[in-house]
C-alpha cells in the first residue's frame, strides 16, 4: 500500500460535502500492546483511591453518630425536667472518624505525588495525544 501524500494546507469543504463525504484525519497512532491495556483496564488502586473509599467509609461512621446524636436531642427534648438522658456515643467513635479522616486527606496527598504505572501510562497517552493535536 503505498505511503499517503503529506498534506501541507488546509482543507476546506461547504457543509454539503462534510456531510456526505468520508473524512480520513491522518495522525500518529498511540500504539497500546495488550500488556498496557490490561495495567489501563485492571490496574492496581492507587493512594487516591484507596483515600476515596476511607472517605466514604468515615462518612458512614459520621452518619451513624448524627443519628446517635438526633436519637438523644429527641430523648432529650421529650424527657421530663430534671430527668437524665444518656448518650450512647463512645469517644472511640468520634476519634475513629477523625482519624480516618486524617488518614484518607494524607492517602490523598500521597496519591497526588505518588504515580503507579496505571496513572503514568494514562500520563503518556495524554501527552501524545497533546503533542499530535496539530
Amino acid at each position: 500500500m503505498p505511503e499517503p501524500e503529506s498534506i501541507k494546507r488546509p482543507i476546506i469543504l461547504d457543509a454539503e460535502e462534510a456531510r456526505t463525504k468520508e473524512i480520513l484525519l491522518l495522525q500518529p497512532t498511540y500504539l497500546l500492546d495488550e500488556n498496557n491495556f490490561n495495567k489501563l483496564i485492571k490496574g492496581s488502586t492507587g493512594f487516591k483511591d484507596w483515600s476515596q473509599k476511607i472517605l466514604f467509609m468515615s462518612i458512614g461512621w459520621a452518619f451513624k453518630l448524627t443519628s446517635a446524636l438526633i436519637v438523644f436531642l429527641i430523648a432529650y427534648h421529650s424527657s421530663k425536667s430534671g430527668e437524665k438522658v444518656n448518650i450512647e456515643i463512645k469517644s472511640w467513635e468520634i476519634v475513629s472518624v477523625v482519624l480516618a479522616l486524617l488518614v484518607c486527606l494524607i492517602l490523598y496527598c500521597v496519591g497526588s505525588y505518588v504515580k503507579n504505572d496505571k496513572d503514568k501510562l494514562i500520563e503518556s497517552i495524554k501527552k501524545h495525544f497533546e503533542s499530535h493535536k496539530k
